[in-house]
């Protein structure tokens, strides 16, 4: 350790700690001179602080000042997943009556012995974090937490007060550098992904040139729009029908092989055999017996998340729960342009207002009727086609770039992370650091 830095007990340098309570509460944000708030776990991120991320506490809660969050106050998170466990965050700003959860702790810091920004980013750095993590418990990686005590017995390695300062103002100006980059970067993650929302909803109603983002009286051998009479496709072709599902596919239910892995509906239109995507994205079924088996080219949709869209075309032999529908296309229509007009309708709120149950967040079509019955979107055959292929390219394309940025947030939040931890642990001398060169080689 430098000579100049002192080793204290996290506990030595507050004034006040508090974590406050997890009732069931209402989902909103707070109205008026007497509600309070109090904050999900949401709130509190390594990329700041997002007070808007709270709920409205029962009355019979109001009034906790001992866990009301002040500014200057530092927060953790205490119980979560285990990436989420021991996240630390400054408070710059808040409204009043806002408190904290037992799901995270409140730090007061003690400003003669430290400054609340330093500890905050002190709290982040790999040896605070390692610590931390060696002292989690839990049932299971998604539910862990710790003891206060063990927070509060933290080592923490302080600089002289002048120098704490000197690397808090250095920080603020090259992380703020940072955070620009990465709110454009995600920017254009968000436009990427409205984009090829546009275009998916555009090209299966009959409003969007493949490729040209115009109207189209060209996707079609007719000009004449507005003959189908349907609010799935108001100004599509006349050679567009509108025909219920059940005249387009049929409902399979194929025998299981012993062999047979799962295979799912992800939001994301994928469906696959679970061993070759990501475990992130899917919702697993709660029903373990009657399994059905499903054949590459099988349209497959999840009866409570296609809503969201977890359907497509099976790109494997496998087999799948009772809670997805496994369809055969019939040959005059393409499964893949089918696909992609249940996809759409779900993103335009088109399903959620035609299935007969409804449960948080989600849409119920298990029977299989309340699926038959919808009205689709039928093209002629060729136009479905040259529309599925142009679909499919987008999609990759956007996925590449998506990839991309990705590459690039990580990168960032990766930098940021390596110039506070060599700040905060005197690594270099801030007061002759430019931080001009914290960016390197990544470009807005």
């Amino acid at each position: 350790m430098n000579a100049s830095r002192s080793s204290q007990r996290l506990r030595w340098l507050l004034t006040h700690v508090a974590s406050g309570p997890s009732p069931t509460s209402d989902d909103r944000n707070v109205n008026g001179s007497q509600e309070w708030g109090v904050l999900k776990t949401t709130a509190i991120k390594w990329d700041g602080w997002d007070w808007r991320q709270h709920k409205v506490l029962p009355p019979e809660y109001w009034g906790l000042t001992d866990a009301e969050v002040r500014v200057g106050d530092v927060i953790v998170t205490k119980a979560g997943p285990r990436n989420r466990v021991g996240v630390s965050v400054y408070v710059d700003q808040t409204p009043p009556r806002l408190a904290v959860s037992g799901k995270m702790l409140l730090l007061r810091p003690n400003p003669a012995f430290v400054d609340p920004k330093f500890l905050s980013w002190s709290l982040a750095t790999p040896r605070s974090q390692s610590y931390l993590d060696s002292r989690k418990t839990g049932m299971a990686e998604s539910q862990m937490n710790f003891a206060n005590d063990a927070l509060l017995g933290m080592p923490i390695e302080l600089p002289p007060l002048d120098e704490q300062r000197r690397i808090v103002n250095f920080l603020e100006g090259a992380t703020n550098r940072i955070a620009r980059l990465l709110e454009v970067r995600r920017k254009q993650v968000s436009l990427l992904h409205e984009r090829q929302n546009s275009l998916l909803i555009g090209a299966t109603s009959g409003t969007v040139i493949p490729g040209t983002q115009t109207e189209t009286n060209t996707l079609s051998s007719k000009s004449q729009h507005g003959s189908t009479g349907s609010v799935l496709a108001p100004t599509a072709p006349a050679d567009w029908e509108v025909v219920p599902l059940r005249r387009i596919m049929q409902k399979l239910n194929r025998p299981t092989r012993s062999t047979d892995s799962v295979v799912t509906a992800y939001r994301d239109g994928t469906v696959t055999l679970r061993s070759r995507h990501r475990e992130e994205g899917y919702t697993f079924s709660d029903l373990e017996q009657g399994y059905q088996g499903v054949e590459p080219g099988d349209l497959v949709f999840h009866a409570l998340d296609g809503f969201a869209g977890a359907v497509g075309v099976s790109d494997s032999r496998g087999k799948s729960s009772p809670v997805y529908h496994v369809c055969a296309v019939r040959p005059e229509d393409d499964p893949l342009f089918m696909a992609f007009a249940l996809r759409a309708m779900g993103l335009t709120g088109y399903l959620a207002l035609q299935a007969g149950n409804v449960r948080q967040r989600s849409v119920d079509f298990r029977p299989w009727e309340s699926l038959a019955r919808l009205p689709m979107p039928r093209p002629p055959l060729q136009l479905q086609r040259k529309i599925s292929a142009h679909l499919t390219a987008m999609r990759a394309w956007s996925e590449e770039v998506r990839q991309a940025l990705e590459r690039q947030l990580q990168l960032l939040a990766e930098r940021r992370q390596a110039l506070i931890t060599a700040a905060v642990t005197g690594q270099f001398d801030v007061s002759t650091a430019s931080g001009r060169n914290v960016t390197e080689r990544v470009s807005a």
